[in-house]
């Protein structure tokens, strides 16, 4: 979903929700589904997707329910490679918040939590999804776009929304049918006729079928939005922020940008090279693209328009409440922060390191200065010292790519990555250290690794 996409660090940070939860009568730990068995036994899981799967594929006529329960089966694999591969946060306050606000939805409306499982994406990627099993995933990256625990809420109630409106297994049916049509059959042994040109008739053949699904993709959020709305209206969640919720998923992917690649450098006075910050330019060739094709590709309704329907909405039906139930405002910002920290590791844990520095300079410029995120910013200096004198920078660092747009800073940093001497390189660890040595707290391998660094190149 575009607007709804576009390690446990300092716990001591939320430890004041689980509180805050007990004197409402209420432990958060309690609230967390029934399901730490199926998780830790990914195998029981792996039996409640497939008899969902069955379950479904007995409504469908014979003829389709073969190529049904494949589609699912790739979908629920997908599902369990990222269980087995530790791609979900588990026994963490985070988990437990969040689990908190999801399950309270589902009793406010009177929903049979035994048919869903809640999962928190480790990924700093905005998006929450939701699929035809009652399987519903929030990324970490969703805390950083939201501002309130109702607008949080609001989210977790059109994903919701679309599961009960069956819109998941809906489509897939539709892409089976469509596929196994008549006319849909007739069309591609007629292209197939032909001598020339055929790959170009069936690529647009499909792209016109893409588009197609994708308009009525665009229908079924602004129904998951009403319904989401109705859902959050059964709950002591209020409304006043919710409108604002799609200005800020639609600036999403701006927001993980809070300092840029040049700032941070001029800020840990490190010299830096002027080039790096140039956007290239990016090559074109044959008629551009015509701006209705751009329109018709997108899967969502503009948030604008979102944000009109939903004010329209709660104009006609006013819903009061509270913007917070199981965390104070100071307590959600915390736990925001214990979120972007935990996305973090996630890069790192994937060895996807220089994602795992832009974070954490975006990391460093909001949070006060501590000790953590100094140390690992070092320590990632001097690791690609070593790496680039080793010729393996390459293996933990993307690829540089030409950005859609001059603000895309992450764009920046992997051109800088890829235009770097290990002269430059040495420089930036020095100066960093000396900027930052007051909070730097290295172990003996980084001083040891750190010492060998200065003295080379000499």
């Amino acid at each position: 979903m575009r607007c709804f996409r576009i390690i446990s660090v300092f716990v001591c940070f939320c430890l004041p929700i689980n509180v805050l939860a007990q004197q409402k009568g209420e432990s958060i730990k309690n609230t967390v589904n029934n399901d730490c068995c199926i998780y830790g036994h990914w195998a029981d899981y792996k039996t409640y997707l497939e008899t969902v799967a069955k379950k479904n594929a007995e409504k469908l006529d014979k003829k389709y329910r073969k190529e049904y329960v494949e589609i699912i089966n790739e979908k629920n694999k997908d599902l369990l490679t990222e269980l087995k591969e530790n791609n979900f946060l588990f026994d963490t306050v985070i988990r437990n918040y969040l689990s908190a606000v999801f399950n309270y939805i589902l009793d406010k409306n009177g929903l049979d939590r035994n048919d869903f499982h809640f999962f928190i994406n480790r990924t700093a990627m905005v998006n929450a999804s939701a699929y035809e099993d009652g399987t519903v995933i929030c990324n970490l990256g969703l805390l950083a776009a939201v501002e309130t625990e109702s607008q949080l809420a609001m989210v977790l109630c059109h994903e919701l929304a679309h599961y009960l409106l069956n819109h998941v297994n809906n489509a897939v049916i539709k892409r089976i049918e469509k596929f196994n049509s008549p006319e849909f059959l007739a069309q591609i042994k007629e292209i197939k006729k032909e001598k020339y040109n055929t790959k170009k008739q069936l690529e647009e053949l499909f792209v016109s079928d893409l588009f197609n699904r994708r308009r009525h993709n665009r229908s079924q959020e602004m129904a998951a939005d009403s319904l989401g709305m109705l859902l959050l209206s059964k709950t002591g969640y209020g409304s006043t922020a919710v409108p604002q919720l799609y200005d800020l998923l639609d600036s999403a992917e701006m927001l993980s940008t809070k300092c840029s690649i040049q700032s941070f450098f001029k800020k840990e006075n490190i010299a830096a090279d002027d080039n790096w910050f140039i956007t290239r330019k990016k090559m074109s060739f044959g008629a551009p693209e015509k701006k209705e094709i751009r329109d018709t590709l997108k899967t969502h309704p503009d948030c604008a328009a979102r944000k009109i329907n939903a004010r329209q909405y709660f104009s006609k039906n006013p819903k009061p409440g509270a913007d917070f139930i199981f965390a104070t405002s100071s307590q959600f910002n915390k736990t925001r922060e214990m979120a972007s920290l935990a996305a973090a590791t996630y890069s790192k844990d994937k060895e996807q390191l220089s994602y795992y520095l832009y974070q954490l300079i975006q990391n460093d410029a909001v949070f006060l200065p501590g000790n953590y995120i100094k140390t690992e910013i070092f320590s990632l200096w001097v690791n690609f010292y070593f790496r680039l004198k080793n010729h393996t920078l390459g293996y933990v660092i993307d690829k540089p790519y030409i950005p859609e747009n001059e603000k895309d800073e992450y764009a920046k940093l992997l051109q800088m990555l890829d235009d770097i001497d290990l002269k430059k390189m040495k420089e930036i660890a020095t100066s960093y250290y000396e900027k930052n040595k007051n909070y730097i707290a290295p172990d003996t391998e980084l001083l040891t690794n750190y010492n060998l660094l200065k003295q080379s190149l000499k």
